[in-house]
């Protein structure tokens, strides 16, 4: 059996995680983020002599982390668009893909919150980073 708080400490943590490994890689980064794309969208990329990682403008997320020694730049994060080029498909752009913010913890968006716009995962992924 699972305690209560768990349900809300699990979210916490993997927040925490995704903060601690976005700020070493800022540390240890060599100058500020670089703007660029990752497939056609708007990115920016944090790099040091071993690691680079593209966060996407729009929803943050971890859209690439690889190693920079790496001759095929092998991307453990879900990366639609690609899998779509590997069967000949074109995948419109909607902000998940890598690894992102998922809120839906408590279950599926209200009838409310679907009159109100938000979406299955929330509006993390569709917000614009500043």
């Amino acid at each position: 059996m699972r305690p209560i708080g768990s349900r809300r400490i699990l979210p916490f943590m993997r927040r925490l995680l995704i903060m601690l490994i976005t700020s070493v890689a800022v540390a240890q980064s060599q100058g500020v983020p670089q703007g660029s794309t990752f497939e056609g969208q708007p990115a920016f990329t944090l790099s040091n002599d071993r690691l680079q990682m593209t966060v996407m403008v729009q929803g943050s997320s971890i859209a690439s982390l690889v190693m920079t020694d790496d001759t095929q730049k092998l991307n453990p994060y879900w990366n639609p668009a690609r899998l779509g080029r590997e069967v000949g498909r074109t995948v419109p752009a909607t902000g998940s893909l890598g690894h992102f913010v998922c809120v839906d913890g408590f279950g599926p968006a209200s009838a409310e919150e679907r009159a109100a716009g938000l979406p299955m995962h929330g509006e993390a992924h569709v917000q614009l980073s500043r």
